[in-house]
């Protein structure tokens, strides 16, 4: 559980807080979202490089939370963003725990299904629907 805040933490701070947050006040917050949401699904990419598996439609999954994670970000503030994150990275350790499924390719495959990447998506577009930040 430790693990999962640190890992959210560490990875909002550095993406939100300070990739969108910079580039919220250097352009806009829609260029902030696209470029927060396609920067963190390609870090994923990454993940690779690190002894992990790679799924592909994990790095198009990691996308679209990283849209939601912004998007959360830039109407609510970066602890809700690490909150969703941290929420979500449990999620994932948790059910592939509950269903003893190796640790990688277990929350990879959670991670990258198509009914999460649509939940991540639909969420995003649900949170930018609103005009200005709904929180000040």
């Amino acid at each position: 559980m430790a693990i999962n805040i640190f890992a959210a933490a560490i990875e909002e701070v550095g993406f939100r807080g300070g990739l969108v947050h910079s580039l919220e006040r250097l352009f806009s917050s829609a260029i902030a979202l696209a470029c927060g949401g396609i920067v963190f699904g390609l870090a994923h990419f990454f993940n690779r490089f690190f002894r992990q598996p790679f799924i592909p439609m994990h790095v198009v999954a990691a996308t679209f939370a990283g849209f939601m994670f912004s998007a959360l970000y830039l109407q609510f503030d970066l602890l809700c963003a690490i909150g969703a994150h941290w929420g979500w990275n449990s999620l994932c350790r948790g059910w592939t725990e509950f269903f003893d499924l190796d640790p990688h390719n277990g929350v990879q495959a959670f991670e990258g299904a198509w009914t999460t990447s649509i939940l991540m998506l639909t969420i995003a577009a649900f949170l930018t629907t609103f005009p200005q930040p709904l929180v000040s």
